[in-house]
């Protein structure tokens, strides 16, 4: 086991050596590759930041523009403030971004007049000749309920 081990650093010793060599006969010094790198990490930092707010504000946009709910509203801005804070690699940025997008997408202020007679389509299901007793006992509580709540 400690041979093993032994041999993994050797190879990273080696490994670096190699690195810190060629880096010099390029006339590089590691202290200047760190600074370019860090230069570039902050740079896409900065940006994915940016693109993360811009992203934000239109979404908030959109929100402005519909009449959403009160409590959709709170559960909307609680998660977009969430996704604010999230870096864009986190696994839940993608879930959040979908979730917010589907309450926008969602016809708030639109409505529908839809005639749907449920007990008469309901009874209908229950001549179907393969329901099940356990299906017919359902659908029949179901009948009782729709009817209790239309003489209310």
């Amino acid at each position: 086991m400690q041979e093993r081990f032994g041999d993994a650093r050797r190879t990273s010793l080696e490994y670096q050596s190699n690195i810190y060599h060629r880096l010099q006969g390029d006339g590089l010094s590691i202290a200047a590759l760190s600074d370019e790198c860090a230069a570039t990490d902050l740079d896409e930092i900065a940006a994915r930041e940016h693109t993360v707010t811009q992203e934000v504000n239109e979404l908030r946009d959109r929100a402005d523009e519909m009449h959403l709910p009160e409590e959709v509203r709170k559960a909307f801005e609680r998660e977009l403030s969430r996704l604010e804070k999230l870096p864009t690699a986190a696994a839940e940025y993608g879930v959040i971004r979908s979730y917010v997008g589907w309450i926008l997408d969602l016809p708030w202020d639109k409505t529908t007049k839809d005639d749907i007679d449920l007990l008469k389509q309901s009874s209908k299901d229950l001549e179907r000749p393969n329901q099940s007793p356990e299906m017919k006992a359902a659908i029949d509580r179901f009948n009782q309920l729709i009817q209790d709540l239309s003489e209310r």
